[in-house]
């Protein structure tokens, strides 16, 4: 495939979230919310910062419950990537995101780091939740991996769950670190997708070193540490006795 179509196909994945974007804002919005919201996206290019800063107070943080028929759609368009649960500011943040224009990529990576730099919570979480979607994938593994050391619990979950983004791009390091960081705050783990797929075997070996010190302590241990590792070990020898 060539640049060129590659970039066209990109750009009708694009094309298609924002309509979906714009379907279940206006579907969830007053008419004037949903009015507020055409007059952003129609002046983004004056307007991006102030928008994007000022939604709650124009739109609110309502929570978003998907028909199945939208969720089905999402997974169409982007595996893994769903929004069920989001506030609308949340969602009109990522849909704002998603008119940026991305074919200077200095630009387009200036803007976003910008908006990293001088985000608040919930912009933060805002920004990683829409990590799978931004252009230039690969340029954001170092966001994420720094968002992983965030003690924030908010940013934390934008990253971890249900996002695929870690999944696809970060390396091994990273990746492991994000998983322990899940189990060592008790987030929802079952969420982390692409979490057995890439098990390997310096976070297996850490797992277990983690299980053992709990029971040790008597403490309570999460029983897909044992799932992941049996089933880590499983494919170990599978692949060792069919090479």
């Amino acid at each position: 495939m060539s640049w060129l179509q590659h970039e066209s196909l990109n750009q009708s994945k694009n094309n298609k979230l924002i309509a979906l974007f714009d379907e279940v804002l206006s579907r969830h919005l007053d008419q004037g919310q949903w009015a507020w919201v055409r007059a952003q996206i129609d002046q983004y290019r004056t307007r991006f910062s102030i928008s994007f800063a000022t939604a709650p107070l124009k739109i609110g943080k309502k929570i978003v419950e998907l028909t199945d028929n939208e969720q089905n759609i999402f997974q169409f368009i982007h595996q893994g990537f769903h929004i069920n649960g989001w506030s609308m500011s949340r969602i009109f943040r990522v849909r704002l995101l998603l008119q940026l224009n991305a074919t200077d990529q200095q630009v387009y990576i200036r803007q976003i780091e910008q908006l990293f730099r001088v985000a608040e919570m919930n912009e933060l979480v805002a920004l990683y939740s829409a990590l799978p979607l931004l252009a230039y994938p690969e340029t954001w593994r170092m966001r994420c991996a720094e968002g992983i050391r965030s003690n924030i619990s908010d940013v934390l979950r934008a990253i971890i769950c249900n996002n695929p983004y870690p999944a696809d791009q970060l390396e091994e390091g990273p990746w492991n670190q994000l998983v322990l960081k899940a189990f060592f705050v008790a987030l929802p783990v079952e969420q982390i997708i692409g979490l057995q797929e890439r098990m390997n075997a310096r976070l297996a070996d850490t797992l277990s070193d983690y299980r053992d010190e709990r029971r040790s302590a008597g403490r309570e241990v999460h029983p897909l540490i044992d799932q992941l590792l049996v089933t880590f070990h499983k494919e170990k020898e599978n692949k060792q006795h069919n090479p």
